[in-house]
């Protein structure tokens, strides 16, 4: 979990907001099909909330941080 993702989780006024925020009807961002559930992180990406999806969302959100962070943002 990122220093941000922490700290908003600290301010439980903000993240219960966050989390009420409806995630569908959608089907989840991994592109399994599914309807979203789940919001990955503190983004506007949700998935199923299987493992498999969260994992598919994580390696994807990791490889566009590497590319924003060799293009110096």
């Amino acid at each position: 979990m990122s220093e941000l993702d922490k700290a908003l989780r600290e301010d439980k006024e903000w993240y219960a907001a966050f989390q009420a925020i409806p995630k569908g009807p959608k089907p989840c961002d991994a592109g399994c099909g599914k309807p979203a559930t789940d919001w990955f992180g503190n983004t506007s990406c949700a998935t199923c909330g299987s493992a498999k999806c969260v994992g598919v969302m994580q390696r994807d959100y990791d490889a566009n941080r590497r590319e924003l962070d060799e293009e110096g943002y």
